[in-house]
C-alpha cells in the first residue's frame, strides 16, 4: 500500500512539473504585440500592463482574433481563429499578457 501511494504521489508531482508546457519553437509572422478586442464595440486597444490575460485578442495588422484557452504566471495560451503564425493544429500561441508580445508555440 505504501508503495502504491508513493508511486501515485510521484506521478502527481511529475504531472505538475510539466505545466505549463514549455515553448516548443518561435512563432512566425507575428506582430510585435497583439491588441485587446472589445467584442461589444469591435474596437481594439493596447494591452494594459496587468497580471490577468484578456480575451479575445486581435492582430492589429490583419484582424485575426485569438481566444484565450488557458493562462498562468502572466502569460496566456491562445488559439487563433485562422491557421497561421507557424502553429501546427495541436499548438497554441503563448502571449505575454502584460505586453501582448508573442512568446512562441506551445502544445495544446
Amino acid at each position: 500500500m505504501k508503495q502504491t501511494v508513493a508511486i501515485l504521489g510521484g506521478l502527481l508531482l511529475a504531472g505538475c512539473a510539466s505545466y505549463p508546457p514549455a515553448v516548443s519553437h518561435p512563432a512566425r509572422d507575428t506582430p510585435a504585440h497583439f491588441d485587446v478586442l472589445d467584442p461589444t464595440t469591435g474596437g481594439a486597444r493596447a494591452n494594459d500592463p496587468a497580471p490577468s490575460c484578456e480575451s479575445p485578442l486581435v492582430d492589429p495588422r490583419n484582424g485575426i482574433t485569438l481566444t484565450l484557452i488557458r493562462s498562468t504566471d502572466g502569460h496566456g495560451d491562445y488559439s487563433p481563429a485562422r491557421p497561421g503564425y507557424g502553429l501546427a493544429v495541436d499548438e497554441l500561441l503563448r502571449i505575454d499578457c502584460t505586453s501582448g508580445a508573442p512568446m512562441g508555440a506551445v502544445p495544446r
